[in-house]
């Protein structure tokens, strides 16, 4: 089996999107709090920074291994990409809205403090990335000249 694509096209031939978890690609790197805690100030920022780039690198790669096995899964595999319809995309918003808001009566303060920050930044960015996100995407799609 080819490592782009995973066999899924084998028993559907349709790829919806977009995704509920696209862009992304959750990373994760750990270190010993106590161990980290006992390193001087400049270690502690070689972590940091480590930490920080293996997102960058792990989702530059993702990204990049996503798009080939996309238009690999439709030449060669028969796959067809559809928009989810509206209606089904408002269906899993309020179904993600009633987790939300479960979330936000929840007991525990942390709970609720990371469900408003959460909610917070969302908002904050309503506005801003059909400008720059989707807009730097939109205009990767123009018919560029490139001599």
């Amino acid at each position: 089996m080819d490592r782009l694509c995973s066999g899924f096209y084998q028993v559907a031939k349709n790829y919806y999107f977009p995704g509920v978890g696209e862009p992304s690609s959750a990373e994760e790197c750990a270190v010993n709090s106590e161990a980290y805690n006992a390193l001087p100030d400049d270690l502690k920022q070689v972590v940091a920074f480590a930490c920080s780039s293996l997102y960058n690198d792990v989702w530059t790669e993702y990204t990049t291994n996503h798009a080939k096995a996309l238009k690999k899964l439709v030449a060669e595999k028969g796959v067809m990409v559809k928009n989810l319809p509206e209606d089904v995309l408002l269906a899993m918003g309020n179904a993600a809205g009633e987790v939300i808001g479960e979330l936000r009566g929840n007991d525990d303060e942390l709970v609720k403090r990371i469900t408003e920050s959460f909610l917070t930044y969302r908002e904050s960015m309503k506005e801003y990335k059909p400008l720059a996100d989707n807009g730097q995407m939109n205009m990767r799609l123009l018919d560029i000249n490139y001599g």
